[in-house]
């Protein structure tokens, strides 16, 4: 087994049970290893070029499409495959995503049709109950070690496991032994490159594979995460759900499934492969025209799922709705385009009228906008006179109509006609919250008597369950900050002490803004101000406002994030923009002068407040300014920009990043995506559903953001309690369980410093971090101690990351900047290039960049190669088992990248290292004695071997490697005289034609000429050596590591 595959550790306890999972839901297998995946007719192809399988497509075509004739199905695929001038491979996948869907058109030769459809999937039974695989009329087909060759380049990607249904590649998965570094990081840095999505200098990838993508996915067992093609690295994310099947049917023996399990059951069981293909994928552009591939959540298809079963299951029309609490964030709107699109597939649902029901204009706005990404018509109801219409129509359409156009003139006696009793009538209400209980709402009932309700929300608080009925899915806040949909939101108190003076302010309100004070102190404020005129004050906005800036600078500026501040008038917002605009200019001033942690002055010099307000007819002149729609527009998509972001509008015209804050009064609350936004300041009375809905402006995720901050200045979290008292328990603690105290943070950065500490003590065996020296060689001898020092290390960066600059934390900042040195010094000694401490938030790296450079480790600076010159100073000063190990993984990085060049010369040096490494175990100076000369030797190269006469760098790795597959466990000396002289005269024929054709210009981008040149060596091999006649996948796999071999040699991009 060893021999076969590439690294048995992944293919032991990942791909193997990948495999035979697959396996199990009706996957046919085609398992290559090393050499068999250099065979492309293996894998059902004709070259390694190929990245369809075209005759199983070819019968797949006919066999869908029995009335099609013979002559007519090559073209077909000639059109499928005629992707033409395209912008990039998003394009050319969306306009195949069309074919996959919905077939493609041909003229019935027998009964004269035009443009009948051609199916190329077989799309029918996809329900649980009714699927059977043996019933279907698609192939499905998984080929792991999919060899597929780079176009321009004789160089290959080895994706792990590919899957083909009727020979169209539809996902990709790339496997990770589980007890590596970072296997899940590892798995999809791979993926990128297959993708050519890492703007490498050179092609190093294949995006034609790409062309015909659903998903891809990188596993490493435990766990498995999945995104799309324009998916980026924090969009990959785990399925953990495979309704309708129960996870308790995934493993016979009844134990817990792994991620990689549920995920396959969940998403490549045949049938749900093809229903998230052509129910739950959708192209999205956003504002600026980019687009996004979608692949719904698990729980948007499973709450479709539920929607449909209630829908099919219910006794009577109020039975067959119900609400859906999907929090904030979690895609509610996309979900709606998915039950859409579901309900267009199915034959009992196909004739329905859907209705959508909002109830803001930037709802309906965001809810066209991703209407737009399922190609059916949606028409708006702009008026009650529009609408009434559109509803009366008993077409099957698709209407959307805000709930205000249900009403009627005060004035007027009118009752809402009825206008449709149909029961095939779908009204999906999105933020069902809110106005949803009104006599609007009674109208929409009143002209749609008998429509099926289904009610969608984020907030599940009030009485939507009771108009509405009871829960047809539930995918909470905690659900969706534990899959990493949202992050975190951290609720800060905060209390400012002052006076107010009206007796009658003293309500509900004024008791949740000055709950601090006893009650003498509360007669003394109601003697000062008014409510609101105490929120409008300037002495107090002055307070709060210097407070919310230090907050910033020091907790969320530093790692790039951006602010809003909620105010209670548009007097208090415009008095918040001229103070902050003050403020931050002395801060900048006293930064100028004393700047300890480097805060990007250059920035904050640059960096706007902007003030955000509606603007009214009698605006005080001064407020005026601040209320224009087009500068909004402007600030807006300057604030949603990161500081050294640049964009350009849908004019061209360019925008920058510089707005930092914004400040609002009562807008941007809802609606409102920013992920770079990181704390919303409160300092006005929010209530109910808007405050759940307000603060999830800051729980969107984006790079760096481990966590949101609501920093509350007038007590609104007692009224979320409120709000949420008449709920069952478990769906208060799903909300409030969400939204924890920056104290809880602080717990976990104790336990996170002590984990750390005992594992050092524990695992490692020494008395604590100060003993750095032993930890770090340690460390870089262990892959199990290091795996699991960076585990312990995240977690302990992660939290000081988040309580930082607070006097809480300054305790565990020495111990924090021991463990980066030792993190950093590792990795450099292990040429491990990805776990560096670059990868720490910008906040905690200021800490300990300036102390490792003062320690002589710079994290800017990659390792010193064996082959420069100071290489060996480098070493001086450190003890002998630290000069072992650099030596070592020095030593390996060298083997590790010229190995391509010269396989068989490099990889006999590999096993010659770790025999030096096995004599010389823990004797670190004779380790370092031997691995000193052997480095001099391997600079050398074959210079100090007999090359025959041949060129040791550009003729003798043909020569070796010919040797090494044809005589195996034989040296040249070993040969006899005359197979020596056959195997040279072989090869230097070989390296004729070779130096001669790859002479031809564009030789490398010709993949005719390059196949010519294949079948050419491979005739070579089998007239010298006849035993290969009888094993000709052998002699293929041989030329063509010899093409590869030349790609590297003598290719022009070499």
């Amino acid at each position: 087994m060893p021999e076969r595959y590439d690294n048995i550790s992944e293919r032991l306890y990942t791909e193997k049970p990948l495999l035979e999972q697959l396996s199990s839901l009706g996957w046919s297998i085609i398992d290559l290893d090393v050499t068999t995946r250099n065979s492309p007719e293996l894998s059902n192809r004709e070259s390694l070029a190929d990245v369809i399988m075209r005759e199983e497509f070819h019968n797949a075509i006919s066999r869908l499409n029995p009335w099609l004739k013979e002559e007519q199905v090559e073209p077909l695929i000639d059109e499928f495959l005629n992707y033409g001038i395209q912008a990039d491979a998003l394009e050319i996948n969306r306009k195949i995503q069309k074919h996959l869907v919905d077939g493609l058109t041909a003229d019935n030769l027998y009964t004269g049709a035009v443009n009948e459809s051609v199916r190329l999937f077989d799309y029918t039974n996809l329900e649980k109950e009714r699927f059977d695989i043996t019933k279907s009329k698609n192939s499905y087909i998984a080929v792991c070690q999919l060899k597929v060759k780079i176009p321009g380049v004789e160089q290959h990607i080895i994706p792990d496991v590919v899957l083909f249904v009727n020979g169209i590649p539809l996902v990709v998965i790339e496997c990770k032994a589980p007890d590596i570094v970072d296997p899940m990081g590892q798995a999809i840095e791979q993926l990128m490159r297959y993708q050519d999505r890492r703007d490498a200098q050179f092609a190093e990838g294949v995006p034609e594979l790409f062309y015909f993508n659903q998903f891809v996915i990188a596993t490493s067992f435990q766990q498995a995460k999945y995104t799309t093609i324009t998916g980026a690295y924090n969009h990959f994310i785990e399925w953990k759900d495979c309704y309708p099947y129960a996870i308790s049917e995934i493993k016979e023996d009844g134990t817990t499934p792994s991620g990689q399990e549920v995920l396959v059951k969940g998403m490549l069981s045949p049938n749900h492969l093809l229903d998230i293909m052509q129910n739950f994928t959708v192209f999205k552009d956003d504002e600026k025209g980019r687009t996004a591939k979608i692949v719904c959540r698990y729980q948007q298809f499973r709450g479709v799922h539920k929607i449909i079963n209630r829908m099919r299951s219910g006794e009577t029309q109020a039975d067959k709705g119900g609400t859906v609490w999907h929090t904030q964030g979690s895609g509610k709107s996309l979900t709606m385009m998915f039950v859409i699109k579901k309900m267009n597939h199915l034959d009992d649902f196909i004739d329905y009228k859907i209705v959508l029901i909002l109830d803001r204009k930037d709802l309906q706005k965001q809810l066209l906008d991703t209407s737009n990404c399922i190609s059916q018509t949606v028409t708006v109801g702009k008026s009650i006179a529009t609408l009434k219409p559109l509803i009366k129509d008993p077409a099957s359409n698709i209407v959307v109509a805000m709930v205000h156009k249900f009403g009627v003139k005060k004035a007027s006696m009118e009752i809402f006609p009825v206008l449709n009793t149909s029961k095939k009538i779908l009204i999906m209400i999105d933020e069902a919250h809110r106005t949803q209980y009104s006599h609007l709402a009674a109208n929409m009932w009143q002209c749609m008597p008998n429509s099926i309700k289904v009610a969608f929300t984020g907030t599940p608080i009030d009485r939507t369950t009771e108009t509405f009925g009871g829960y047809i899915d539930a995918y909470t806040m905690r659900q969706a900050i534990a899959d990493e949909v949202i992050v975190e939101i951290k609720y800060e108190g905060r209390a400012t002490e002052s006076n107010i003076k009206d007796i009658s302010a003293m309500d509900d309100k004024f008791l949740d803004v000055f709950a601090f004070a006893d009650e003498s102190q509360k007669k003394q404020i109601l003697g000062k101000y008014t409510l609101r005129g105490y929120l409008e004050a300037w002495e107090v906005i002055e307070k709060k406002a210097k407070d919310m800036l230090e907050h910033y600078i020091s907790t969320v500026f530093t790692n790039g994030f951006k602010a809003q501040v909620v105010t209670c008038s548009q007097e208090a917002a415009y008095r918040y923009k001229v103070v902050l605009d003050r403020l931050l200019q002395a801060k900048i001033a006293e930064l100028e002068t004393l700047n300890p942690n480097n805060y990007d002055l250059e920035v904050l010099k640059r960096m706007q407040i902007a003030c955000i307000i509606s603007a009214q007819g009698n605006d005080k002149p001064y407020l005026k300014e601040f209320g224009n729609e087009h500068t909004h527009d402007k600030q807006i998509a300057s604030f949603k920009l990161g500081y050294y972001a640049e964009d350009t509008d849908k004019k061209g015209n360019k925008i920058t990043g510089e707005v930092g804050i914004i400040v609002v009064a009562d807008m941007l609350l809802t609606g409102f995506d920013a992920p770079i936004e990181q704390v919303m300041y409160l300092d006005d009375i929010i209530r109910d559903h808007n405050l759940l809905q307000a603060i999830a402006r800051v729980n969107r995720t984006s790079k760096g953001k481990e966590c949101g901050y609501v920093v509350d200045y007038v007590g609104v979290f007692n009224h979320l309690k409120k709000a949420l008292a008449k709920y069952k328990d478990e769906d208060i603690k799903e909300t409030t369980g969400a939204l924890l105290s920056v104290g809880q943070d602080y717990d976990k950065l104790r336990i996170a410093h002590d984990n750390l500490t005992r594992f050092v003590v524990e695992e490692i065996g020494v008395s604590g971090l100060a003993e750095k020296t032993f930890i770090c060689d340690e460390l870089a001898e262990d892959d199990k101690l290091w795996q699991n020092f960076n585990k312990f290390f995240n977690t302990f960066a992660k939290y000081l990351d988040r309580v930082y600059p607070k006097p809480s934390a300054l305790p565990y900042v020495p111990d924090f900047k021991v463990a980066s040195f030792i993190k950093q010094c590792v990795a450099n000694r292990r040429r491990d290039g990805n776990f560096s401490v670059a990868e720490c938030g910008r906040k905690i790296r200021s800490i300990i960049e300036e102390y490792l450079i003062v320690n002589g480790v710079n994290p800017k600076i990659r390792p010193v190669s064996i082959t420069n010159p100071i290489f060996d100073t480098t070493l001086k000063e450190k003890s002998p088992r630290a000069q072992a190990e650099e030596l070592k993984y020095a030593i390996q990085e060298y083997i590790n990248i010229n190995t391509p060049l010269d396989p068989e010369y490099f990889e006999r040096l590999g096993v010659k290292l770790q025999k030096i490494l096995e004599l010389y175990k823990e004797n670190w100076e004779a380790q370092v004695q031997a691995l000193k000369e052997y480095k001099d030797e391997i600079i050398h190269g074959r210079s100090t071997e007999n090359t025959y006469g041949l060129d040791p760098v550009k003729e003798m790795p043909f020569f070796a490697l010919v040797r090494a597959k044809l005589y195996e466990g034989k040296s040249f000396e070993d040969l006899t005289a005359e197979e020596f002289d056959t195997l040279r005269s072989m090869i230097d024929e070989i390296l004729s034609t070779i130096q001669t054709e790859t002479q031809i210009v564009n030789f490398w981008d010709d993949p005719y000429l390059i196949q010519n040149l294949r079948y050419a060596i491979r005739r070579k091999l089998l007239d010298s050596y006849k035993y290969l006649r009888s094993d000709r996948a052998k002699a293929s796999a041989i030329a063509q590591e010899l093409i590869e071999l030349a790609s590297r040699h003598y290719g022009e991009k070499q």
